[in-house]
């Protein structure tokens, strides 16, 4: 049995087990919800008022093929084919499979993550994610203008930016002649689940303010508000349907056998990839120890003794042969 299984078993042979914490912005949460096609399409037109959605895909994000779901849309009404209905446990046992969402209409490429831990890293990841969607999107001799626009899209329960507003939209553009755009039709955009604000218009002007013109609908405000604290929303009063579908989808996958054993299996991998990269980490300081006392003149064999590692395993650190 590998660890992560030991890991699962122990989770399972606790008396019980708590998921009233996981709401939407879980990461796995949010990818399972989003396999409903009803509330995968209403969210992207949320996002995008007026984009006619055609085709949902999922992709794996290292690999060019097509995940367990396609979407498609025939007459307005959401269609799902190509569903081989494997447990999420299988699918999160893939190496490589990542939790994010590709969404493809058929003209834009959309990649949609929630985000609940502040990271500084996020635009780089942007940047990162930007290239995968780019490199899955063309095969071998096609030509770069067959690439579709892409958005990468961030919804953070944190301000990103610290400057209050509900969405954050980047795009290349020239410093030095305003309003010149790079025209290469790739966007971050960051959502923020505590914004107050649309715009800034002059000194951090509120939305309320005069001149201050919306730029998302007030459907995808009241998304973010039930994002940030979905205890506390009061969602039977809401006249916004896809917030009573995804709350009462995140109800129904805690009530489900299957999701708490994918949970519990995705949980189990996040703790063994957390361990292994603790393991990583102390070998790297004690690699950094034991050059630095071996440049001070300590024996192979005090320092294995200090660091905790055999002496074999320190000579080669330290660049001494193993036979001497």
């Amino acid at each position: 049995m590998g660890e992560t299984e030991e890991n699962v078993q122990e989770l399972l042979s606790q008396e019980e087990v708590n998921y009233t914490h996981v709401d939407i912005t879980d990461d796995f949460m949010f990818a399972y919800v989003m396999q409903r096609p009803d509330i995968c399409i209403e969210l992207l037109e949320y996002l995008f008022p007026g984009h006619e959605i055609q085709r949902v895909v999922y992709l794996a994000a290292d690999e060019k093929s097509e995940a367990d779901i396609t979407i498609v849309v025939e007459n307005g009404v959401a269609k799902t084919y190509t569903v081989t209905q494997k447990t999420l446990a299988v699918a999160f046992g893939k190496k490589g499979i990542r939790m994010d969402v590709y969404l493809d209409d058929g003209n834009v490429v959309y990649n949609v993550e929630m985000q609940t831990t502040r990271s500084r890293h996020l635009p780089k990841r942007s940047r990162y994610y930007a290239g995968q969607v780019d490199i899955n999107q063309l095969g071998r001799g096609q030509e770069y203008d067959q690439l579709k626009p892409t958005y990468i899209i961030f919804i953070c329960k944190f301000d990103p930016f610290g400057k209050g507003l509900y969405q954050y939209t980047f795009c290349n553009k020239c410093d030095e002649v305003d309003g010149l755009q790079l025209g290469d039709e790739s966007y971050k955009l960051f959502l923020n689940t505590a914004g107050t604000k649309d715009r800034l218009d002059s000194e951090d002007s509120p939305d309320t303010a005069e001149g201050g013109s919306s730029k998302i609908s007030d459907g995808l405000k009241e998304l973010l508000k039930y994002m940030n604290n979905t205890k506390d929303y009061p969602v039977e009063s809401t006249q916004y349907d896809l917030i009573k579908k995804i709350d009462e989808a995140v109800a129904h996958a805690k009530r489900d056998e299957e999701w708490r054993l994918a949970y519990m299996t995705y949980q189990a991998n996040q703790r063994d990839a957390e361990l292994r990269g603790e393991a990583r980490g102390d070998e790297r300081r004690a690699k950094e120890s034991a050059l630095s006392m071996y440049s001070d003149g300590l024996t192979v064999e005090k320092i294995a003794k200090y660091v905790g590692y055999a002496v074999d395993v320190v000579k080669k650190w330290v660049g001494v042969s193993v036979n001497e």
